[in-house]
């Protein structure tokens, strides 16, 4: 039997890295040539406190609902409509692929890999091409899949002020330029306001 999943993740492991990026491809000046360029990729990394961190393009905390939402779709999605021995890569789009989505288990395994082409030529148009970095194997995905790729270069980072869980929150010091105050949580669930010059 066919191993359907898109990665091959077991229950008890953790996806430690995400790497995503988008693969162009420019004409090259005088030949006519063209020139395959992947985009600087978006890379994501489970700290050891289970937090997800972004490292490029930007540094900063990641968003973890968005990587929450990444790493059940990454662990589920199924594969389907195999073609072991493509004729052309190209007629896919793979050959240049349009991206790339590379993950990382705990521990020293190699990253797996997979390259997305184009939509699939179906009567529902509700499918897109894909295949492995290890193989020539073309198959296809759900269209909306693409909608998890990474908008901008720092799609993923967290933009929130407070980028931890809020029910965890006892104390907040905020700090500005002559004035600071402290709001603090008693076991009541009440906030009581206290300024740093009182």
């Amino acid at each position: 039997l066919r191993h359907a999943f898109l990665y091959d993740i077991p229950q008890d492991q953790a996806i430690k890295r995400v790497e995503f990026a988008w693969i162009r491809t420019t004409p090259e000046s005088g030949e006519g040539d063209s020139q395959t360029q992947e985009s600087l990729p978006v890379i994501v990394e489970r700290q050891d406190s289970g937090i997800w961190r972004m490292l490029s393009p930007v540094e900063g905390p990641a968003n973890a609902e968005i990587m929450a939402s990444w790493e059940k779709r990454l662990r589920t999605e199924v594969c389907q409509d195999f073609n072991d021995a493509p004729e052309a890569l190209s007629d896919y789009g793979l050959e240049p692929p349009n991206a790339r989505l590379s993950i990382y288990l705990e521990g020293d395994e190699p990253a797996q890999t997979v390259f997305f082409g184009n939509p699939a030529k179906d009567a529902k148009n509700d499918r897109m091409y894909a295949r492995y970095d290890t193989d020539q194997t073309v198959f296809t995905l759900p269209r909306e899949f693409r909608g998890f790729f990474p908008p901008s270069p720092d799609a993923l980072r967290d933009r929130r002020i407070i980028t931890r869980s809020l029910k965890t929150l006892k104390s907040l010091h905020l700090a500005s330029e002559g004035r600071d105050f402290t709001l603090d949580l008693d076991a009541g669930g009440k906030w009581h306001f206290q300024s740093a010059s009182e």
